[in-house]
Parts: structure tokens; sequence; C-alpha cells
């Protein structure tokens, strides 16, 4: 009934961005280019994502019971999306469409020391290259033959199709950490201001074919990426979002769990 809506919201190319530049800055800052302890890394992610998660699951339930809308506890769906399991066909938009991208999450989130191994003998760069040949070849037959997943396959229920914005976003955190000047002043260069709007055209272009769909929703969303952080970037246009951008992004994750369902 909301379609329109909650396509704009379920595709989620620069929170992807934003999780791996994030997450990436933070344990540059802590830890260089060292290991980190895994157990406390993993105890934090726990504690970000599964209280609210838990937490949007038993609100929901509990408004079933008096408005008999909501989520059903009879539902099997209902158990595999409280593990996170958003995986097939029947569960992926289950209750709130827009919940599948906690999936996603969740996996980026355990293959992530693996990706920082990566990072710290690639180095950014080559971490990028490489995350983006063995996600897009991934993603490439996928599209081709895996007719009946072709849904959940495209939009991000498996890792690996939606590796390069993340690992675009770890990339561009290690930039800044080795050459912050020089980065900041690659990103905001009217050439490279320029390049992202014609690949926003061109990967707009290529979404409309199912191969083309193997590299469109990276090149959109850097390039959305990119943009948008020249414009925030402006000292008038900060201070003018500032507080509200600000709070925003605070209780982005909590916004996001109930939007869909309360808008229905």
């Amino acid at each position: 009934t909301l379609f329109p809506y909650t396509t704009l919201f379920r595709d989620r190319k620069m929170f992807l961005i934003a999780s791996g530049f994030g997450l990436t800055w933070a344990l540059l800052h802590r830890y260089g280019r060292g290991t980190f302890p895994l157990g406390p890394f993993y105890l934090d992610r726990a504690k970000r994502i599964l209280p609210l998660w838990w937490g949007a699951h038993v609100l929901f339930l509990a408004l079933a019971v008096v408005l008999g809308l909501g989520l059903s506890p009879t539902d099997p769906n209902f158990y595999l999306s409280l593990a996170g399991l958003r995986v097939t066909p029947s569960t992926l938009y289950y209750f709130a469409p827009a919940w599948w991208y906690v999936t996603v999450l969740i996996q980026l989130y355990l293959v992530y020391p693996l990706l920082w191994q990566g990072l710290r003998r690639l180095g950014p760069t080559r971490l990028l290259l490489v995350a983006c040949v063995v996600a897009f070849g991934s993603r490439a037959i996928g599209l081709l033959t895996l007719d009946g997943y072709l849904d959940a396959w495209s939009r991000g229920a498996i890792f690996i199709t939606r590796l390069p914005e993340f690992a675009f976003g770890m990339a561009l955190a290690g930039w800044l950490h080795d050459n912050p000047a020089a980065t900041q002043a690659r990103l905001r260069a009217p050439v490279t201001l320029v390049g992202a709007v014609i690949a926003y055209a061109i990967g707009t272009a290529l979404s409309l074919t199912l191969v083309g769909m193997t590299f469109a929703p990276f090149l959109t969303g850097v390039s959305a990426f990119i943009l948008l952080g020249a414009l925030f970037s402006a000292p008038s246009v900060a201070q003018a979002v500032g507080g509200i951008g600000g709070w925003v992004g605070r209780h982005s994750y909590s916004l996001f769990l109930v939007q869909h369902p309360v808008i229905v």
C-alpha cells in the first residue's frame, strides 16, 4: 500500500557506506593498523544492534494484541526475524520491508575482522579493488542464474552482493586516516564532483538492465555519498542542519526501525 515510500527507504546504499566508514574510522583511531580484540568487538556490535531490534519486535507484537495489526507470535517468520535471519523470500520483507537491512549489516559485522585484515595487509585502495572484483562477479552470476531468488539477491540478503559499498566506506576511512588533507581536497575537487554526477547518471542508466544492476547500486551510492558530503561540508549548510541532522544521526537506528510500521 505504500510501495513508493518503502522503495525509497529500502535501498540503503549510503547507509552501508556510512557503516563501513564509521566502524573503520573508530578502529583506526583506537588501534591504528593493528589488531583488535574480537570479543569486545562483537559484544559492542551486539549491544548496538540487538536490544533495539528485539525491542522493536516486542513493541509491534504488543501493538498487535491491542490493535490487531502487527507481528504475530504464531508466525514462524517472527522468530526468524527476531534472530536476524531475514534471508529468504518470505522473510526478507516480513512485516517491515526496510528491516532487510539489519540482516545484511549483521553479516557484514560478522565478517568484518576478515575485511580489517585485508585493510591492514592490502591498504584501502587494493582492499576496495579486491572487494569489487569478488562482489561484482558474485553479484552478476546470481543476477543471471537465481531466478527464484533474484529480488533477495539483488537487494542484499547475502552480504557479498553489497560488499562494495561497505568496502568503499572502509577505504574512505583509510584514506582519510592516512592522508586527511589530500583526501579532503580530492573529494571536494571540481573534477571529483563532476565525475560523481556523471557516475550517478551512468549508474541510473545501468539500473534499467539486469546485468547493469551488477554495478548500479555501487555507482549511485558512492556518487550520492560524495555529492552529499560536499554539500554538507559547506559551513552554511552544516550550520543550518547541524542540530536536526545531529539528532537524526544519533537516533537514526531507532527511527529506521519504527518509520514504516508507524506510517502504515
